[in-house]
């Protein structure tokens, strides 16, 4: 029997530094001595020594996307994180060059409970990183009545049900983290519930929180590529798919 792929939920961080080069313009020669503005990406250069850490995690992005190409591993997303990278900086970048998870079908997985049963404003609202922070809150303050009412909704699934019973998870995983993490622990909780094998996510601040505040007992871990590529035992790694500083034409 085949073992099967190792299973991660990407944060939009990942996405956003998988992005190894930026557009760039060159002037060079052209016919009859003319000169010509010609469209480009460049590597990005790498990180200073204080953020090797980083540069570690950016390094080991190509092999994450090599990987699942290969079917040892899928990667996976929820609308949730979908809608952030709407409203992220990433947006629209992915058809560049030097997009190291470029060319990856990525796996759909529901939220825990779908916002937008619940919520309904103009989507420019909506897809903003406060208000999945605001729905958090409401969840956390939900009441015992009001849990029991929540799961009884005719407009939630039986997933969806399931997990608004089983609120108390959620909580124990936003306790002692500030508002600013309560994206990342439902991310956390997506995972979970999903049974997935990791949340993939570059921010040591997060992690840090969540390990050394709420000590909450972890299903699903929270791992940073390198830390997946070990936890799978893989050792070898794809090189960039643009070297640092070098230029290439779009055309």
């Amino acid at each position: 029997m085949s073992k099967r792929p190792f299973t991660a939920l990407v944060d939009n961080s990942v996405s956003r530094f998988a992005m190894t080069a930026r557009p760039s313009h060159r002037t060079m020669a052209g016919p009859m001595n003319s000169t010509v503005t010609v469209l480009g990406v460049q590597g990005k250069p790498r990180r200073p020594a204080l953020e090797r850490w980083l540069q570690d995690q950016i390094d080991a992005i190509p092999t994450v996307g090599r990987l699942t190409k290969e079917g040892g591993l899928t990667l996976c997303l929820s609308p949730e994180l979908e809608l952030e990278g709407i409203k992220g900086a990433m947006f629209g970048e992915g058809a560049l060059p030097g997009d190291a998870l470029s060319g990856i079908e990525f796996r759909r997985v529901p939220s825990p409970i779908e916002r937008s049963k619940l919520q309904q404003m103009d989507l420019n609202a909506y897809v903003g990183k406060e208000k999945l922070i605001e729905f958090c809150q409401w969840l956390l303050d939900l009441s015992a009545s009001s849990v029991e009412r929540l799961s009884r909704l005719p407009k939630l699934d039986d997933f969806e049900s399931l997990n608004v019973r089983g609120i108390a998870r959620f909580r124990e995983l936003c306790r002692g983290l500030s508002h600013e993490h309560y994206a990342d622990a439902f991310h956390l909780w997506t995972a979970e519930v999903n049974n997935l094998d990791c949340y993939l996510v570059i921010d040591q601040k997060f992690v840090n929180a969540l390990t050394q505040t709420t000590r909450a007992s972890l299903i699903v871990k929270p791992l940073a590529p390198s830390e997946l590529l070990d936890e799978m035992g893989v050792t070898d790694r794809e090189p960039l798919p643009i070297p640092p500083r070098e230029w290439r034409p779009l055309f």
